[in-house]
């Protein structure tokens, strides 16, 4: 063995062993799309597209594409914009009146950020627990994303105590609508570089 190792070497420069190791993935080995998209459904199980995620069902959903084929770099980066596991909000919005309130505001664009921004107001825990709790809370939530007043009221939020930015979004990914469509545009770009330097598309199998 000790000879055939150094003949090995010799011969290719490299040790013996080295040639059994498994080879990093690639782009070459990137999922399609669609077996992205499948990853992500089995991932979330019965959740609707607009509940609340948090870091563990990010991780849980990274963990399955990597077995898929797909190490994201961004990874680490990807799942510190989602909200722990234990934060209040997700607490709050997992709870039987939560995700009542869920149903209630899931089309609403921009919903999640508003509640993120409030609760870091004096009150704001306490006033989203009134929102969720309450029979017609969500109709602030819809004007605040659907009215022509909700600017204007954003604007009176941000003059107050720690209501800076009120209007904007966090930044945060807070759904499994969101969290796919970043990992659509990350799968693009790694698509994208992996195509030749001549910019031709290969042309699919018939």
């Amino acid at each position: 063995m000790a000879a055939s190792a150094v003949a090995w070497f010799l011969a290719t420069g490299v040790p013996a062993h080295a040639a059994d190791e498994k080879k990093p993935a690639t782009d070459e080995t990137l999922p399609q799309w669609a077996e992205v998209q499948s990853v992500i459904k089995d991932s979330m199980g019965k959740r609707s597209k607009a509940e609340i995620l948090s870091h563990g069902d990010a991780s849980k959903t990274f963990a399955k594409l990597e077995k898929a084929g797909w190490n994201l770099a961004d990874r680490k980066q990807i799942e510190k914009r989602f909200l722990s596991d234990s934060d209040f909000l997700v607490r709050q919005l997992r709870s039987k009146a939560g995700r009542k309130f869920m149903q209630r505001i899931e089309t609403m664009s921009g919903a999640y950020d508003y509640l993120d921004h409030l609760r870091k107001m004096p009150y704001g825990p306490r006033r989203i627990r009134e929102l969720i709790r309450g029979p017609d809370g969500y109709k602030l939530i819809e004007y605040m994303t659907s009215t022509k007043g909700c600017k204007n009221l954003g604007r009176q939020f941000s003059r107050g105590v720690n209501g800076k930015g009120f209007n904007k979004p966090t930044g945060r990914l807070y759904t499994a609508r969101q969290f796919t469509a970043e990992l659509q545009r990350l799968h693009k770009a790694a698509l994208a570089k992996s195509q030749p330097k001549s910019g031709r598309t290969p042309r699919e199998k018939r």
